[in-house]
C-alpha cells in the first residue's frame, strides 16, 4: 500500500485521474473485509474514482461452476441486462440476462443488502463528489473515517429521515428490491437525461443537482447532528465554510447564483493540495475562490453527458475553479486538532 500511495500523489500531482475498482459478493468476503477495504482504498489518497460492481457469475469460468458455488455457499439472481450507459433497450427486442451474486457463506444476504447501501452511498459522496470535501475535513479534523458517516446515514436510516438524501436511501432500496426480488436490471431509466441506462449512484447525483441548496442545508444539520451525537466540538463557522466550498465544486444543468467565494480558512488551496506530494496545511486565514461553471443553459441532457459520461473516469466532474495562494501561509496559526471524545 505504500507504494500504491506514493503513486497516487504523484498522479494526483500531474493531473492523472487515477480509478479503483472493487467486486462486492466475493468468496470469503466479510462485512468487516469490505468495509476495511474501502477504507484502505480511501485513505490511500484516491482523489477520483472507486467504483463498486457487484460479483457477476460467467459460463466457463471456475465461479460459474457448480461445485465451486456450493463449496462458498453463493447464492445467484438472474436478472435482466441492462448495458449502463448504453441505449434503453426496446421492449420488442429479446431480452438478456445476467446472474449476479447475493449472498455467500460469509456474507448473508440481509449483510449484502447492507453492504450494497454502503457501497452505494461510498461512491455517491466520494466518487459522484457530492460530501468528498466534507469527508476530507472529517478524517483531517477529528480523525474519523468515511464509514463513520457512511454508516450513521445508512445504518441509521432516521439520522437522513425526511431529507432528500432519505428519498435518495429510498429510491436505492427500492432498486435492489426490484432487482432481487422480480429480477429487474442493474440500469436506472431517466428519461430527462437522456435514452441511456444509469448506474444506480450517478442517477442519485443527477436527482441531488437539481437542488443543491435544499441538499446541503440538509446535509450540514446532517453533519452537526452526527458531531453533536459523539460529543465532538466543532466550529459552526468552518464547517459552514466546508459546506460552502463542497456545493461550489458540484456542477448543475443551472449556472448557480454565485460564484464568488470568500471563505476564513485557506479552503481552496488546502483541498486542492489535500492529495499532492505537497499538501498545504489549513489555515485560519481568508481566501477568496471564484468558481467557473459550465452553461449547460438547463439542458440535462448535456450536463450528465459531460459530466458523468466524460468526465467522471477522466476527473473532469467537479467544476472548475481559481484562488490566489495564500500570502499569509508564513507564520499563520493552523487550524488546532480537536480532541475527540467519542460517545458510545
Amino acid at each position: 500500500m505504500s507504494t500504491y500511495i506514493n503513486l497516487q500523489a504523484r498522479f494526483n500531482d500531474e493531473n492523472i485521474p487515477v480509478y479503483s475498482e472493487l467486486i462486492l459478493g466475493l468468496p470469503g468476503e466479510t462485512i468487516q473485509t469490505w468495509k476495511r477495504g474501502i477504507e484502505e482504498m480511501l485513505d490511500s489518497g484516491l482523489r477520483n474514482q472507486l467504483f463498486v460492481y457487484l460479483c457477476q457469475v460467467f459460463n466457463n469460468t471456475e465461479l460459474g461452476e457448480p461445485e465451486y458455488l456450493r463449496k462458498f455457499g453463493m447464492v445467484t439472481k438472474q436478472i435482466e441486462l441492462n448495458e449502463i450507459h448504453g441505449s434503453v433497450r426496446d421492449a420488442s427486442w429479446m431480452k438478456e440476462y445476467e446472474t449476479v451474486v447475493i449472498a455467500t457463506d460469509t456474507m448473508s444476504h440481509a449483510d449484502w443488502r447492507r453492504m450494497a447501501r454502503f457501497s452505494w452511498l461510498t461512491m455517491l459522496l466520494h466518487s459522484m463528489k457530492v460530501g468528498f470535501y466534507v469527508l476530507i475535513w472529517l478524517r483531517d479534523r477529528f480523525g474519523m473515517t468515511s464509514s463513520d458517516l457512511i454508516d450513521f446515514v445508512s445504518e441509521r436510516p432516521n439520522a437522513a429521515a425526511g431529507t432528500v438524501l432519505d428519498r435518495e436511501l429510498t429510491e436505492h432500496d427500492a432498486w435492489l428490491d426490484r432487482m432481487v426480488n422480480d429480477g429487474t436490471g442493474r440500469g436506472v431509466v431517466m428519461p430527462s437525461y437522456g435514452d441511456i441506462y444509469w448506474d444506480v449512484e450517478e442517477a442519485s447525483f443527477l436527482r441531488i443537482t437539481e437542488d443543491l441548496d435544499l441538499f446541503y442545508a440538509e446535509f450540514e444539520d446532517l453533519i452537526v447532528r452526527l458531531l453533536e451525537g459523539r460529543g465532538i466540538a466543532f466550529d459552526r463557522d468552518e464547517l459552514a465554510d466546508v459546506i460552502r466550498y463542497q456545493k461550489a465544486r458540484i456542477p448543475a444543468a443551472q449556472l448557480p447564483s454565485v460564484v464568488n467565494h470568500e471563505f476564513g480558512h485557506n479552503f481552496p488551496e488546502y483541498f486542492e493540495q489535500r492529495y499532492s506530494t505537497q499538501p498545504a496545511p489549513l489555515l485560519r486565514v481568508p481566501q477568496a475562490m471564484n468558481s467557473e461553471p459550465i452553461d449547460f443553459a438547463g439542458d440535462r441532457e448535456r450536463f450528465a453527458r459531460e459530466t458523468i459520461l466524460w468526465g467522471r473516469k477522466s476527473g473532469t466532474m467537479l467544476t472548475r475553479t481559481t484562488f490566489q495562494p495564500s500570502m499569509a501561509a508564513l507564520g499563520a496559526p493552523a487550524v488546532p486538532q480537536v480532541s475527540v471524545a467519542v460517545a458510545n
